[in-house]
């Protein structure tokens, strides 16, 4: 593998035509590129797919993709509550998931399986409540859609224990990756509220 790209749903490609999105982009005639992108996932989830898959695929590169307000502001925070994940930070930690495939596949089955399920009995109370629906006078005084129009996000503030967490992540799986003799290159690509607002992470 050339190029490993890791990342969260904008590296799956949410939002964009299949085939158009960045990674598919990425791949070229002399160009091998593989990805490991999963949607509201953080940093140390992703470390944790290098840890786990890296050592097999050893692409030359890993385009480590950080997406603003996400990465920093709430995805961190709740992985660093996760003890599995925390402990992705602890040097040669893994769980051997390459080796667990089959079990792997039996529970992402029952996972798709269980939001089908939840998906189709959200569909049905929505349409049981459409005809008693109230205004949402909260979301009108916070003009929560108008912001969304905008832009306008207001995020998280980020604490001295997650800047200091995200770098021990950075530093980690740099180590990593330089242990098959890989190269980390770290992709920084705005959320569309930065680009309307310019306003970045406030760190």
């Amino acid at each position: 593998i050339d190029v490993l790209v890791v990342g969260a749903s904008n590296t799956k490609g949410a939002g964009a035509r299949p085939g158009n999105d960045f990674v598919s982009l990425l791949k070229g005639k002399n160009r091998s590129v593989a990805r490991l992108a999963l949607g509201g996932i953080g940093p140390l989830s992703k470390l944790g797919m290098v840890r786990e898959f890296g050592p097999l695929l050893k692409p030359r590169i890993v385009f480590w993709v950080y997406a603003d307000h996400n990465d920093l502001e709430d995805d961190l925070k709740r992985e660093m509550k996760t003890p599995v994940l925390a402990n992705y930070l602890n040097a040669g930690y893994r769980q051997n998931l390459p080796a667990l495939e089959a079990e792997l596949d039996r529970a992402v089955n029952a996972m798709v399986m269980e939001h089908l399920s939840r998906q189709e009995s959200r569909s049905k109370d929505k349409k049981q409540a459409k005809a008693g629906a109230t205004f949402d006078w909260n979301g009108f005084a916070k003009l929560s859609r108008l912001r969304a129009r905008l832009g306008i996000v207001v995020g998280t503030p980020v604490t001295a224990a997650q800047l200091a967490a995200w770098a021990a992540t950075m530093k980690t799986a740099n180590q990593d990756i330089r242990a098959w003799d890989g190269r980390m290159v770290f992709v920084y690509l705005p959320m569309i509220s930065t680009l309307r607002t310019g306003s970045d992470d406030r760190f």
